[in-house]
């Protein structure tokens, strides 16, 4: 289980509020029900030990384990053009390979575009991000991210596709720091 109380990222621009569940069907999903027109919470951070229907690109779900891995999603109030919605992804993308490469020195990490990160060929997190179109613009994000830490199994249908870093470092890893490493990176993309 993952102890919040832990999780103190040195943000710049994010000053995030960071919420723990036990279990949600999605932190995306949860992210989203603390924006309202009349008080938009801007920076909330979903955080749950399990997901039971995390969700991916295309409809895909994302596995979700008990105690293993990362399953974070950040809600940020924000206005930008149709044609910058992109960068959100990218943001995201980009702090996730942060992430892993700063824990792991088994082998070169990579965004496969537009949102997975892989290492050695084998997927270790994606990124979904989602917006809200409230007064015609995209005026609102929640940008989630799982990342595969502590995981040593995998289901046989994506045992060939996914790895972790508990796999690449045959240690295990403290979620805590890797959230607090994933929303400084966070802040230091969404910064620029």
């Amino acid at each position: 289980m993952i102890d919040v109380s832990l999780i103190k990222p040195k943000c710049k621009l994010l000053k995030p509020k960071v919420l723990f569940f036990d279990e949600v069907t999605s932190t995306n999903e949860v992210a989203w029900k603390h924006l309202s027109a009349e008080n938009a919470q801007n920076n909330v951070v979903v955080i749950a030990d399990v997901q039971s229907k995390g969700k991916g690109r295309f409809s895909r779900t994302w596995y979700s384990p008990s105690g293993e891995n990362l399953y974070l999603s950040i809600l940020l109030n924000i206005s930008i053009p149709l044609d910058r919605i992109h960068l959100i992804t990218a943001i995201g993308a980009l702090a996730a390979l942060d992430t892993v490469a700063e824990n792991t020195a088994s082998g070169k990490a990579c965004i496969v575009f537009p949102n997975d990160v892989h290492i050695n060929g084998k997927k270790i997190s994606g990124v979904l991000a989602e917006c809200k179109l409230i007064s015609g613009n995209p005026d609102a994000f929640v940008l989630g991210i799982g990342v595969n830490v502590n995981t040593i199994k995998f289901p046989s249908e994506i045992v060939s596709l996914a790895t972790s870093l508990k796999l690449l470092e045959n240690k295990p890893f403290e979620l805590e720091k890797i959230a607090t490493t994933l929303l400084e990176r966070i802040d230091h993309y969404y910064s620029c």
